[in-house]
This record gives structure tokens, C-alpha cells and sequence, in this order.
């Protein structure tokens, strides 16, 4: 089956090298897969051959690193992302990298990079983090990347780069072709690459096997011309000019590689992978590497080959010197270097899961949830949770809360990941709020969705870059979304969480209320009301006095609570449980003191997940309006809700919850302090009313 998926890679030239080599393969596969594969570079070589391989390649000189020039490429690349439907440009270097990323803003592209080394710490390589993706081509480059560019770990893909077993076949060894043993280093002049140690250590050598050859294959780049006329003296002065061959850029590594007795890598510094290795393994040529970056998560050492420290020439001749004598070990890391390549290193390998990234970032975007406020909004965005979930099953769901709130939402399976905003503590201030936000920014998130719906839940999507920010337009904060509604409040929270839902193509799944106490938090509850001398048989009511710290003005007086739990008890054979928090005890003890009613006191002797697990032994809840009301609406009981100050309309899902309330003037006033000081909304609420509507649901 076809994709329709357009890839674009991106590199500064399609010159002879290993990232180009690499780019070169993944194109043509990416053909041969059905995608529509494209390059864009400033030329060169290799350039023909991915047009034969049925590669399109564009010229753009996006190996320029002016700010300048890269401005003028983004520009006209972000004209080929539109006119040519590119769904992913993947960078392959620092100055393309820029031009791709500026490129792909706004445009709905999504921007991935490879790390191939070892960066220099400047903010110009910064870019090679700053992919939705970041692949890594060996372990040693992924710690490079996570502890110098700080790229969270979520986002770094590792794949090491792989080999075409088409191309890199096993050398047949004609044992009646008699001639020198032949020794050879294969990478650009450099003093990086270790060429001196390499021609000291072949001189070693030399004085005591005659009989050997060396060959040095790679040219000198620009600005490195007086490096090769050193090491071509070097080779003068230690006698060796007509036993060494030095021989260019080659195009067929292949070729060389299949003249060759033992490959030497002697590179002085981290490898970031060490490409021509596995190459060399593919091939059957035993190999010698320096133990720096990926080389070592290519050779293990005695096993597919032998491993030296850097610019230590004498270990580095002694370990040719024992692989010239020693035919049986050199035939036994042939043949364990094409296994490992096989297994570990194919070009097959490489691609499948560079394509898996690709699907990944194009089927499983990575979703912010925002609603750090009150516990019964956070009940109240289940349904949204959920229905995100079964539209998005392959997305991965982070959700920012308060700190608080967390052992309530552990057990939700619709989410991946819980990530905490405490704007009082931890979070405080402006600062806080960014350093939140720049986590969340290196994890690159396609979706926010904001829930919250004030100034720092706006902000805090913004920051946080994901590509499409969707929430309430509130005044002049509209422009930090990019898909907004107007708030109306007469459609209660879930019909506006489903207006919002639908800006991200999310059909809402129901209005059911959900909580995920646990087996644990079940357990302790049972233990909890068996010491409290409550079977679990028996029948309890239950009922929260409380309100948020900031809302006295909507509890009911504790001594109508008490009095109603009388007439409960008396009247129903029914057991009272209170529940609610520890900061209630403050206002409800001397009143808990004075009273001779049989309750059970569970207040402040239960958290979150257990306060719901309780809920659910219950057969139906008395409340203000307060988070324990969802809660009891997720438990699936009936619930009886008291509101004074506040719309029920405006919190309640439907009209699930039994509302009781006394008409007065001034409700709602949404006031945490009743401008009157009387509280007449609350105190007018009658005994006898709560209590006939609990008869109600109660059949009794």
C-alpha cells in the first residue's frame, strides 16, 4: 500500500562522505517503501545517484551558515513545504537544521534532526536538539545530546546508522593469491582521524614484518591541505613512502574494503558512530579501533575485534602485529563482525525504524493537558481524558496538575505522563511558570489542549510551543491560542469541554464522571470503616460539610448538617459517615464535641483515591458545591447538592445532581465571603427539604 507521506531530507552538499552515504540509502529505501523521498542540498556527486534511485532532489544552498542566507532559504524552502505537500523535513546538520526549522513554522511540517557528533556547545548547534524527534546514531551521542543541549530523553529516538549488505558483501579469500598483508585507514585527512598514529604504529610494525602494506584512503577538505603534506613527510621520514599508498577520496568504500587484510580506526577523539567499521565487519575484514564515543558499542573488545586507547601507537601496533599472526582470530572476528553487522548494523534495520519515527510523529502526536486548578474541575475533564484517548489511541497524553491532586489521577489510563504546577510553591511566580514551560517546550508537543482557562494556563500553552493550543478566548490572551472558543456558560462544563474537543477533531465519549481510587485505596477504606464499627453490608450516607479554603460562603451550617444526620439515623435506620479534609477539622470539631449523634468521623483520615473508594459504599451524598460532589457523581450515587453562591448550571454535568437552594436576590455572587455577612443563600436552606429529598432517593 502506498504512503502518501512525503519526506524531505535535508544536508549541506550530496558530496562523498557518511552522512551522505546515509542519506543517499534511506531515500532510495524510503522510494522502494512507497513514500514520496525528496533531498534538498547544494549538489554534488551524489546527487545523480539519488535521482536514479527515483529521489527527487532540489538545489538550494542550505549549506550557507550566514543568518542571511539561511533567512532566504527558510523563506523558499517554506514555499516547497506548501507547493510540494512535505509532511516531514528531516535535518542532517546544523546550518540546513536552521533553515528547516525556521522553514517549517506555521506550516503544519514537522521538523525532526539526526546527531551525528560531537557539537560544540555554541547556541548555533542548539538546533540539532530542537527536533519533535532527535535520532541519535549511537548511545554516547545520545548522552552528548541530553547533558550539553539538555534534549529530554522522551524525544531522542537512538538508530544506529546501518549498513547495505547488497552493497558490503564478504570479500571470497583466493588462498593461492600470494601478496603483502595489506593494512588500511579509511577517512577524510584530519588530525582528528589519528593518521600519525597510524603511520608511527605501521612503522613499528614494519621494522619487524617486512611484508605488510598500507594504505591510506581520504582526502583533505578545505583549510586541512597543509595537514596532508605533514602526514605525507611523516610517512617520508619514517622510511615508509614506498610501503604506504596514499589514495584519495574513494567512491567505492566497497572496492577498497575488499583489498583489505585489517581496517584501523584511529580517530583521536569520540567517534560519534564509526560507520566505516561496520562497513568493514560487513565485509568480513577484521578490525582495530580506538576505545573513544560509539566505537564502543560497535567492537567489543576480543570478540569482533580489538579495541586500543587513542595515541597509544605502541598498543595499536601490538594489536596488529597479534591479528598479521594470528589467521585463526582474524577469521573468527570475520565471522563475528558479519554476524553483529547483521544482526545489529543492516541498512534494513536503519530504515525500519527511522520509518517508525516518521509514522510516530505523523500518527502519534504528543498531547498537553492543562487543568492545575480546583479537584472537581479535575474530575470534571474525565470525559474529555477519555474521549482523547479513544481518538488518539497511539498519542502520547501528558496532563499538568497541581501537585496535590496526583494520587487521584495515578491510575488513569488515559493518560502517559503527570507532570505538576504549583503557582504557590514550587511554581511561584513568573519564573516558575517558565521553567515549567521550557520543560514542557523540549518535549515538543503537536496538541495543547487548556482546560484552566486563565492567564497562566494561556501562557503556559504558548510557552510550551505545542503546534496547535486550543482553549477558552479570554480578552486580549486570544492571540496565545491558536484555535479558541468564546466561554458560554450556560452550556455547563462538559458541553464546553465538547465544544473545545471539537476544535481538535475529537468526537466528546459520553459525559460518565470517572475516578481511579485503586485496589489499595479500597482495602484501607474497608479496614478504616470495620474499625469504625461498620460492616460494609450496612447503609451509610454520606456527607462533606466542607468548601475550598477560599469558599466559607458555601457551607451549610455544620449544626444543620448534624441535625440532619439525626433525623437520617432516626428516621431511615441509616449510618452518617462524614468525609472530607483535614482543613475542615478546624471549623467542625467544637461543633463534633458538643454533639451526641453517632457519626462516623472519617474527616481528614482519608485521601483522595480513598475518599472515593469510600464514596462508592455509600447510597447517595449531602454536599456543598465542592470537589467530593464529582467525586460522588464518579462514584456513580446519587448526589444531593446544596448551592448558594454559585450556578449550579454552570458545574454540574446535566442535571445529574438533586439541587437544592433558596431563591435570594444577590445568588449567584461567586463571593468566597458573603458581601452581606449573613449567608442567607446557605442558612435558608431547610432541614426538611435536604432531608425529603434524601427520602426521595433513599425509597424510604
Amino acid at each position: 500500500m502506498t504512503e502518501q507521506i512525503h519526506i524531505c531530507q535535508l544536508v549541506p552538499e550530496m558530496k562523498m562522505g557518511g552522512v551522505e552515504t546515509g542519506t543517499l540509502d534511506l531515500g532510495e529505501a524510503l522510494v522502494k517503501l512507497g513514500f514520496c523521498s525528496s533531498v534538498i542540498s547544494n549538489g554534488g556527486e551524489l546527487s545523480v545517484k539519488l535521482e536514479k534511485a527515483g529521489v527527487q532532489h532540489w538545489n538550494l544552498p542550505v549549506h550557507r551558515k550566514g543568518p542571511f542566507s539561511i533567512l532566504r532559504n527558510a523563506s523558499a524552502l517554506r514555499r516547497m513545504i506548501i507547493n510540494e505537500n512535505i509532511d516531514i523535513l528531516h535535518a542532517r546538520s546544523r546550518a540546513p537544521a536552521w533553515v528547516g526549522y525556521l522553514a517549517t513554522i506555521g506550516t503544519g511540517a514537522h521538523f525532526i534532526t539526526t546527531a551525528h557528533g560531537y557539537y560544540s556547545k555554541h547556541f548555533g548547534s542548539r538546533i540539532m536538539g530542537w527536533g519533535e524527534r532527535v535520532i541519535v546514531v549511537s548511545g554516547a551521542i545520545r548522552e552528548h545530546m541530553i547533558r550539553d543541549f539538555g534534549v529530554h530523553s522522551s524525544r531522542i529516538r537512538l538508530i544506529n546508522r546501518g549498513v547495505n549488505l547488497e552493497k558490503f558483501q564478504p570479500a571470497s579469500n583466493n588462498s593461492d593469491v600470494k601478496r603483502p598483508f595489506h593494512i588500511g585507514i579509511i577517512g577524510r585527512l584530519t588530525p582528528l582521524k589519528g593518521h600519525e598514529d597510524f603511520l608511527r604504529a605501521f612503522a613499528l610494525l614494519h621494522n619487524k614484518v617486512p611484508d605488510i602494506r598500507g594504505f591510506i584512503v581520504g582526502d583533505a577538505g578545505k583549510g586541512k591541505i597543509h595537514y596532508k603534506e605533514s602526514i605525507m613527510a611523516l610517512c617520508e621520514d619514517l622510511g615508509l613512502r614506498d610501503h604506504v599508498t596514499f589514495m584519495g577520496a574513494c567512491s567505492d568504500v566497497s572496492k577498497v574494503l575488499s583489498n583489505l587484510d585489517l581496517l584501523v580506526l584511529a580517530t583521536r577523539t569520540p567517534e560519534a558512530f564509526g560507520r566505516v567499521i561496520i562497513e568493514a565487519q560487513a565485509m568480513g575484514v577484521p578490525v582495530i579501533g580506538t576505545r573513544v564515543g560509539g566505537v564502543v558499542e560497535i567492537i567489543e573488545d576480543g570478540t569482533n575485534g580489538l579495541l586500543v586507547d587513542g595515541q597509544d601507537v605502541r598498543a595499536m601496533a601490538t594489536a596488529m602485529e597479534r591479528l598479521f599472526n594470528d589467521k585463526e582470530l582474524r577469521q573468527r572476528f570475520s565471522k563475528e563482525g558479519i554476524h553483529s553487522v547483521r544482526d545489529r548494523f543492516s541498512l534494513d534495520k536503519m530504515v525500519e525504524k527511522t520509518v517508525e519515527v516518521y509514522r510516530e510523529i505523523i500518527k502519534k502526536p504528543r498531547v498537553i493537558v492543562t487543568k492545575f486548578g480546583a479537584l472537581g474541575d479535575l474530575v470534571l475533564i474525565s470525559p474529555a481524558l477519555r474521549s482523547i484517548r479513544k481518538a488518539m489511541k497511539g498519542a502520547h497524553v501528558s496532563l499538568v496538575i497541581s501537585s496535590k491532586y496526583e494520587p487521584l489521577m495515578r491510575g488513569c489510563s488515559y493518560i502517559d505522563e503527570i507532570m505538576f504546577y504549583d503557582k504557590k510553591e514550587a511554581d511561584k511566580g513568573v519564573l516558575g511558570l517558565y521553567r515549567l514551560a521550557r520543560e514542557l517546550c523540549q518535549r515538543r508537543y503537536d496538541i495543547g489542549i487548556d482546560f484552566q482557562n486563565n492567564r497562566r494556563s494561556h501562557w503556559l500553552q504558548y510557552l510550551a510551543g505545542a503546534k496547535k493550543r486550543v482553549g477558552y478566548r479570554r480578552g486580549m490572551r486570544g492571540w496565545l491560542l491558536t484555535d479558541s472558543i468564546e466561554v458560554d456558560a450556560t452550556l455547563g462544563p462538559i458541553k464546553s469541554q465538547e465544544q473545545l474537543l471539537k476544535l481538535c477533531g475529537i468526537k466528546l465519549d459520553g459525559d460518565r464522571l470517572e475516578t481511579w481510587p485503586g485496589q489499595e485505596a479500597y482495602d484501607r477504606v474497608f479496614r478504616l470503616l470495620d474499625r469504625e464499627g461498620k460492616q460494609i453490608k450496612d447503609r451509610l450516607v454520606a456527607i462533606h460539610p466542607g468548601s475550598g479554603e477560599h469558599w466559607p460562603s458555601k457551607r451549610w451550617p455544620i449544626e444543620k448538617y448534624l441535625e440532619l444526620s439525626k433525623k437520617i439515623q432516626t428516621d431511615t435506620d441509616r449510618r452518617v459517615v462524614f468525609v472530607g479534609g483535614r482543613e475542615s477539622k478546624e471549623w467542625i470539631k467544637d461543633a463534633f464535641d458538643n454533639s451526641d449523634i453517632e457519626i462516623i468521623d472519617l474527616i481528614g483520615k482519608t485521601s483522595l483515591p480513598e475518599l472515593a473508594a469510600v464514596l462508592t459504599c455509600c447510597e447517595v451524598l449531602v454536599t456543598g458545591d465542592s470537589g467530593p460532589l464529582h467525586l460522588g457523581l464518579a462514584a456513580g450515587i446519587p448526589v444531593v447538592g446544596l448551592f448558594g453562591p454559585t450556578d449550579p448550571v454552570r458545574h454540574l454535568p446535566s442535571d445529574s445532581v438533586l439541587v437544592i437552594r433558596s431563591e435570594v436576590d444577590c445568588s449567584p455572587c461567586y463571593k468566597g465571603i458573603c458581601p452581606q455577612k449573613e449567608h442567607k443563600c446557605m442558612n435558608d436552606i431547610d432541614i426538611q427539604t435536604v432531608f425529603n429529598s434524601l427520602r426521595e432517593i433513599l425509597h424510604d
